[in-house]
């Protein structure tokens, strides 16, 4: 259940990879390829696992055949082999300029290394390729380990065109099951999502400068530990400073914080998506962040309220962070704006 999590920690993660996993032998279990009951949704695992039928979501969003990804598989495997043998000698002809800078960006990102053989698949939405995915580890100087899945984008000419640290299955399956939402709009939110927290490990200042509105509301939460005067430890009470921000007062401090940092990850969980009923294709995203940086963390809830009526460039109107759920009103969300 917790797997996930285990990779934050670089010891528990290790022990999760070497322990053998506790046979359930009283568990029912729905064997690959069994038609779902009536009234029940087909799972995204049951989707991929037809992929080589093409499986089609009812607006054109499917996972491409054996034969259909033949190309798209060649590259990432060439890609797959330049990261092991660490000689990129080739892979700017496999991207374009863009993939080209993020790739070079993700491989500085740590000591990053390969961990378990990918077992690749490809969802087409709209004539982009996204490629699930190439599980990495990446080591820093004061042994933090952080293990991630990355995604890669590829464009209709079969070039690297993005790549991000992908969202955990609960996040992405609470988007995928919103049924009533075009896949468009779903692939976007992934996407957007998935950007936006690799924007922050790699450092990308002009990608997140354009994805906030000049007027958008910012308010940014720090967790304050008191010092016990005679020990010098840290004591259990905790308080949170909050600050509410202009743009360029984030992306002022951002900025330094980019500096001074030797690397940030952020990890999401528990995200809840919602549509506003009102102007158009404005969606709420809650979402449980863990921060991690290599002079401060935080754990706490991340709130975004994105306007996607253009699906290309997504806009931030709203940025909200809270340590915990309040007492009074629990998490912010759309309602309150």
């Amino acid at each position: 259940m917790f797997e996930g999590e285990a990779n934050i920690d670089n010891e528990l993660s290790e022990v999760m990879g070497t322990v053998n996993p506790i046979a359930m032998r009283n568990c029912a279990l729905k064997l690959e390829g069994e038609e779902p009951k009536p009234g029940e949704e087909k799972t995204e695992e049951a989707l991929m696992a037809e992929s080589d039928s093409a499986t089609t979501t009812n607006s054109g969003m499917h996972y491409l055949s054996t034969m259909e990804s033949a190309a798209y598989d060649d590259t990432m495997k060439k890609v797959e082999k330049a990261i092991r043998t660490r000689n990129f000698t080739d892979i700017q002809s496999l991207c374009t300029e863009s993939g080209y800078e993020m790739f070079n960006r993700l491989i500085k990102y740590g000591q990053g290394k390969i961990i378990n053989e990918p077992e690749f698949r490809f969802l087409e939405c709209n004539g982009e390729v996204t490629c699930r995915s190439l599980p990495m580890s990446f080591k820093f100087s004061n042994q933090r380990t952080f293990v991630e899945d990355v995604v890669f984008t590829l464009n209709k000419e079969g070039k690297i065109d993005c790549l991000s640290f992908g969202l955990n299955k609960p996040a992405v399956d609470d988007i995928m099951n919103q049924t009533s939402w075009n896949d468009t709009v779903r692939n976007v939110l992934i996407n957007f999502l998935e950007s936006y927290k690799t924007a922050y490990a790699l450092k990308r200042y002009d990608y997140i400068n354009s994805i906030f509105s000049d007027d958008a509301l910012i308010i940014t939460g720090s967790v304050l530990k008191h010092t016990a005067s005679n020990e010098g430890q840290a004591m259990s009470k905790q308080a949170v400073k909050y600050t509410r921000q202009t743009k360029s007062e984030y992306m002022k401090k951002l900025q330094h914080i980019f500096r001074s940092s030797e690397f940030i990850n952020l990890r999401f969980a528990d995200n809840q998506v919602r549509k506003s009923g009102v102007g158009g294709e404005i969606y709420g995203i809650q979402i449980k962040q863990d921060y991690f940086s290599s002079s401060y963390g935080d754990t706490g809830y991340l709130f975004l309220m994105v306007d996607l009526n253009n699906p290309k460039e997504p806009v931030i109107h709203v940025r909200t962070w809270q340590p915990e759920k309040d007492p009074n009103f629990g998490l912010i969300d759309l309602s309150h704006f």
